[in-house]
């Protein structure tokens, strides 16, 4: 009776030993790995069981199920003589109870918060039980395989990383400083790439500013002058009939020279378009700007190179924008603030007290405020100011109105 009493805690041992294994593992990532090795700790054991989940993890698994099989027998038959029949149900209860807290919770909680230690001390004794057991992993490994297949499940040897994986790997990375701030949201940004649309950071059609092929020569450079855009689209009798594009410095450069015949091609995509392709397609058709059309030809919008690149690198300056271009005064006390603006040239042009920071912009420094991408209309007080976020496009702030207190 003693006997098997030890018996039976030996064998709770080695369950909570298998499932502590599979949350420790599971949880392990490559930085974990190599801040080990900076340890001088040997983790050739460790890395030869990550290199095949499916192993160690069947390993586990063949591990667990025999050590509660033989919990289970042991606990039925000590109850079994002791109480009769009445002894089956009773073991059903309390093997149940020992397994869940013993065998699952409490090694499954301690491994999360322990991982590093539990899997270097576990990865050579699980690698030589993994030895010890392979023709039997061999056939459970088989006979899965059949099931999966007959599903119409695929098998690959390894499936590539989902965006949201990276991401989580990405964060963890920042989190153990391999990844700084800057390069984390860079990064984020280019895997985002793929899951925008060029209708969410183009310009909309009631702010494009384009020039008609009616237009004089003079008033052509005037337009220019005034709008203080790098680059316009031209059009024919409408702006659904777009012709082309024109650069401002062509035209500056060559002011006698007809500025319908320094028109560029245009390029036209729809408003669907993803905005990872169009960077593809700004690069092989060496463009700088894209015409979005809806699903009749219409124009809907207008995309530059500039507004894929401020998705990954944030803000960018325009060529021809001044100071002007980023501050708006609506009354003494209140501005209208480009989100690109430079924070030095805002409080030195409004003479206000912003604190240095890791921001250069404006839209910088309102992350800093929300700590957080905020929506329009999302306001926030600092000081004796108040900023209110006017225009967002996509996830880049516009426009910020803000206010003397």
């Amino acid at each position: 009776m003693l006997q098997e009493l030890i018996f039976i805690g030996v064998l709770l041992f080695f369950s909570a030993l298998f499932s502590g294994s599979e949350t420790a593992l599971v949880s392990l990532d490559s930085i974990k790995i190599k801040r080990m090795q900076k340890q001088n700790k040997d983790t050739k054991y460790l890395q030869g069981l990550l290199s095949d989940s499916s192993r160690f993890l069947t390993t586990i698994l063949i591990g667990n199920m025999l050590v509660n099989i033989m919990l289970s027998t042991v606990l039925t038959s000590i109850l079994i003589r002791a109480l009769g029949d009445k002894g089956l149900a009773i073991s059903i209860g309390i093997a149940t109870f020992l397994l869940l807290i013993f065998g699952e919770v409490s090694p499954k909680t301690f491994a999360t918060k322990r991982a590093e230690a539990f899997s270097y001390n576990i990865a050579r004794p699980l690698e030589i039980f993994a030895k010890a057991i392979s023709p039997l992993r061999y056939i459970f490994n088989y006979a899965a395989n059949i099931i999966i297949k007959t599903m119409g499940i695929r098998l690959d040897k390894e499936s590539p990383l989902t965006s949201e994986e990276l991401k989580s790997i990405i964060e963890l990375s920042h989190q153990h400083g391999a990844v700084k701030e800057n390069e984390k949201e860079m990064i984020r940004s280019v895997l985002e790439l793929t899951q925008t649309d060029a209708q969410q950071i183009m310009t909309p059609r009631p702010d494009i500013k384009a020039l008609s092929l009616d237009k004089s020569q003079k008033e052509a450079l005037e337009f220019l002058k005034n709008i203080k855009h790098s680059k316009v689209p031209i059009y024919k009798n409408t702006i659904d009939n777009i012709t082309g594009i024109l650069y401002a410095k062509d035209l500056f450069f060559s002011p006698d020279r007809d500025f319908r015949t320094l028109s560029r091609p245009a390029i036209f995509v729809p408003e669907t378009k993803k905005i990872d392709e169009l960077l593809k397609d700004f690069q092989t058709q060496k463009s700088k700007i894209a015409i979005v059309v809806d699903e009749y030809g219409n124009t809907y919008g207008l995309i530059t190179l500039e507004d894929v690149l401020e998705e990954i690198v944030g803000e960018i300056y325009d060529e021809f924008e001044t100071k002007e271009r980023f501050i708006e005064k609506l009354d003494e006390k209140t501005f209208k603030i480009s989100g690109k603006g430079p924070i030095d040239l805002v409080k030195e042009e409004l003479n206000i007290n912003i604190p240095q920071g890791d921001y250069d912009t404006v839209a910088g420094y309102m992350l800093f405020l929300f700590e957080k991408i905020p929506q329009e209309g999302e306001s926030v007080k600092k000081g004796k100011l108040s900023f209110r976020i006017e225009k967002m496009v996509g996830r880049r702030i516009k426009f910020i109105i803000l206010k003397k207190l």
